[in-house]
């Protein structure tokens, strides 16, 4: 890494600013010091032998100027080369297993497998690395569909991924997806796509692992499992089970569900809104998702389908791009 600091135009400009200054410096300071100027004492020492001191000073202190402004290139350039890295990682596809279906995706939409989560262990070094070492796991064996591990449930989220109002780098990112679907969503939060499915996340999961959601609350403060276990879950056609109370908003959360084969269903929120009812909402996403597994994450993708699709299911009250009238749609 230090090798590459020192290959770089930055600090070879610092070097030579540097040395160039010093030259300046000290021939400015050898002419004053041979004019015939009364001589004069500080302390112990003659006047020459102060200004001599003085050079010596700024020389040093040029010399530490030099060395920490390498050391900040060098942070900048590894930090520059990190970021680098992990961009492409979450433009990478993961290849996972939920419900017997093996499902492909950037891990730039899975929002819980992009960093280690946070230790609630009285051991907090040991949990972090323990789990770490989970993350590198299952990074690892994702990265082939022949690994793919097999998950109980998984969290996704589509939104405009290479929007990121504290990290501009991240506008890098959409060059390197693989698939059209995620490409399409990308730079444009206006995207069909986005606008049809569920607002924030929704999960997959297998059937018979409901347990997988005990730990996961409501708005109301109900837990999710109790709700999926309360409910009829359909082939295809959503289902819906909501909090006993509505917000102080007169808002009405609830809970959909819908199965998409006989091991997989998916799982998300839905609420009351001026345009749709919980159950109008829950429907509509509902056709959504299912065109997303089937079109955008299958291993085989089929955009032009999914596109399609998805341009009749956008939620009401949609519009284009203001810059980009041509979504797609007809």
């Amino acid at each position: 890494m230090l090798h590459d600091v020192r290959r770089s135009g930055i600090y070879q400009e610092v070097r030579f600013s540097a040395a160039r200054f010093l030259q300046n410096f000290s021939k400015n300071k050898l002419k004053q010091l041979t004019k015939n100027s009364p001589s004069y004492h500080v302390g112990n020492l003659s006047g020459q032998e102060f200004d001599l001191g003085v050079v010596r000073i700024f020389f040093l202190l040029a010399i530490a100027a030099a060395a920490w402004t390498a050391w900040t290139i060098s942070n900048r350039v590894n930090d520059e080369r990190k970021q680098t890295e992990y961009i492409a990682f979450l433009a990478s596809d993961a290849h996972v297993i939920v419900g017997k279906r093996t499902i492909r995706i950037p891990y730039i939409a899975l929002p819980g497998y992009t960093a280690s989560k946070q230790s609630f262990s009285l051991d907090r070094s040991g949990g972090r690395e323990r789990s770490k070492a989970r993350l590198e796991a299952f990074r690892e064996a994702a990265d082939r569909r022949e690994t793919a591990p097999e998950l109980d449930k998984l969290e996704i989220r589509v939104r405009a991924f290479g929007w990121n109002d504290f990290n501009p780098s991240f506008s890098n990112i959409c060059s390197q997806l693989t698939t059209h679907w995620a490409k399409s969503v990308c730079d444009n939060p206006w995207a069909p796509l986005t606008q049809a499915l569920p607002r924030n996340r929704f999960y997959l999961s297998d059937a018979e692992a409901l347990a997988a959601f005990d730990n996961h609350w409501t708005v109301g403060k109900e837990r999710v499992g109790d709700q999926l276990r309360a409910m009829e879950i359909h082939r295809k056609t959503a289902s819906i089970e909501c909090d006993g109370t509505a917000t102080n908003s007169g808002t009405r959360f609830c809970t959909a569900a819908m199965r998409i084969d006989s091991r997989l269903i998916a799982v998300w929120t839905v609420w009351s809104s001026l345009e749709e009812t919980p159950l109008q909402m829950a429907e509509r996403e509902s056709l959504a998702i299912q065109s997303f597994i089937e079109y955008a994450i299958s291993p085989n993708e089929n955009f032009e389908t999914l596109l399609s699709r998805v341009c009749e299911l956008r939620a009401p009250g949609s519009v284009d791009h203001p810059n980009r009238p041509k979504s797609g749609c007809n």
